[in-house]
Formats: structure tokens, C-alpha cells, sequence
């Protein structure tokens, strides 16, 4: 039968606590006091010294990028269809050839574009040849250019002697 200090002799380690199947065993316990029996299996945790070092925050230099949500809008049907004077239902869209009805196309100023398979048609002038592309009023981003290339010169040196 071994005391707790018998156990720390033999490990020549400081044991934290002892463990048998779940329960803890306290200190003034004896191995047949705590009620084991022979060829019982009881691990003896050790307390471990130091640990993993705390990383760093990381510093988003870029702002977090705003999801884009759908924005439902009412009687937004009356865009696809009107009705005639008759009766008739006239379509205001393009449907696309190559999908399922009541697929319909975007309208851009110089394509119509289907948004299920991308297929593009190209709105053309009275003789034929395609609408020139639109300009686009958007003001270029400026690119940054980090500096990893200084700050790496600088710690690559060779020491002199």
C-alpha cells in the first residue's frame, strides 16, 4: 500500500492530485483506505510548469467588409409586366432563351445579362455594331504599398566585427 509521498518518490516529481476513474483522492487517504483494489489503474497528474506564450492581437488594417442584405420592395411585379388597354399582358423584360420561364434578364446600358447562366446579349446600334461600354463615374481606390521591404533590410544586416 503507497502513501502519496510514496508515489512522489518513486515519479520523483511534485504530484498535484491523484486520480482514480473520476473521483479525486485526498491527501490523508491511503490506496486501500480510498477503497482500490489490486491491479486498479490511478494516474497521478502533475502539475506542468510554464505554458504556451499569449499571442498577439491581430490589427485589421482594412475596415470589416458591410454584407450586402436583400431589400425587399413592394409591387416590384409592375416592372416585369403591363396590362393594355385590351387585356393583353405585355412583358417589359427580356426573358432569358436558355433558362426556365420567368427567368428575366438584367438590364444594363450596353447588355441585357442573365443572372441564372450568364448569358450575355449585347444591345446593338440601327447598324448593327455593339453599343461602345459605358465609363464609369467611380473615382479609382489608391493602392498602399506597405513597406516590408525597408523594415526587412533592416534587420538582415550582417554584425561587424
Amino acid at each position: 500500500m503507497y502513501y502519496r509521498s510514496e508515489i512522489e518518490e518513486q515519479t520523483e516529481c511534485d504530484i498535484d492530485r491523484i486520480v482514480f476513474g473520476t473521483a479525486q483522492l485526498e491527501d490523508e487517504f491511503t490506496v486501500a483506505g480510498a477503497g482500490l483494489e489490486s491491479e486498479c489503474t490511478v494516474s497521478a497528474l502533475v502539475d506542468a510548469e510554464g505554458g504556451k506564450r499569449k499571442r498577439k492581437k491581430k490589427v485589421h488594417t482594412t475596415p470589416k467588409k458591410i454584407a450586402h442584405t436583400h431589400k425587399k420592395r413592394s409591387k416590384s411585379v409592375l416592372e416585369y409586366f403591363s396590362v393594355e388597354a385590351n387585356g393583353k399582358v405585355k412583358k417589359l423584360k427580356q426573358e432569358c432563351p436558355q433558362c426556365p420561364p420567368g427567368t428575366f434578364m438584367a438590364e444594363h446600358p450596353d447588355r441585357f445579362v442573365c443572372g441564372k447562366c450568364g448569358r450575355t446579349f449585347f444591345r446593338l446600334t440601327n447598324d448593327g455594331k455593339r453599343l461602345p461600354i459605358p465609363k464609369n463615374n467611380k473615382p479609382a481606390k489608391a493602392t498602399i504599398i506597405p513597406l516590408a521591404v525597408k523594415a526587412a533590410a533592416g534587420k538582415g544586416g550582417k554584425k561587424k566585427k
